[in-house]
């Protein structure tokens, strides 16, 4: 990935208030920097992974594991509906039934895609590194 930096942040030894900060494009020179802070008695040391941010979520697994939450309680909803709307008096169960399962398997579909579309994401991230 292009632009993809890691960055270590520490305080400053004249100036406890200010944070300094450094850019590195791998994670391994982030953290031999990191170590070498440390030793030297810089406080505060840290790393921030661009694989960690919010901001670089995959949004089409994400989305995908969404919709697969909405058709599980979809499905919920929709047995219990059409179970007390039968001609039948009382509840239907095996009309409630079908779409209990209609709903659990579709839901577990997308939210599965879901999360083989975030690892393979992540796979990627960490190759590009």
């Amino acid at each position: 990935m292009e632009g993809m930096a890691f960055l270590v942040n520490y305080e400053d030894h004249n100036d406890q208030q200010t944070t300094k900060i450094m850019s590195f494009d791998t994670m391994v020179a982030a953290e031999a920097e990191a170590e070498q802070l440390r030793q030297q008695g810089f406080k505060g040391v840290t790393i921030i992974s661009p694989r960690r941010n919010a901001a670089n979520r995959n949004w089409i697994g994400f989305a995908l594991k969404i919709f697969g939450i909405l058709f599980i309680v979809g499905g919920l909803i929709a047995g219990i509906i059409t179970g007390k709307d039968s001609v039948s008096e009382g509840f239907d169960k095996i009309i409630a039934v079908e779409w209990w399962v209609l709903g659990a398997m579709i839901g577990a579909f997308f939210y599965g895609i879901g999360e083989i579309i975030k690892l393979l994401d992540l796979i990627y991230k960490r190759n590009q590194t």
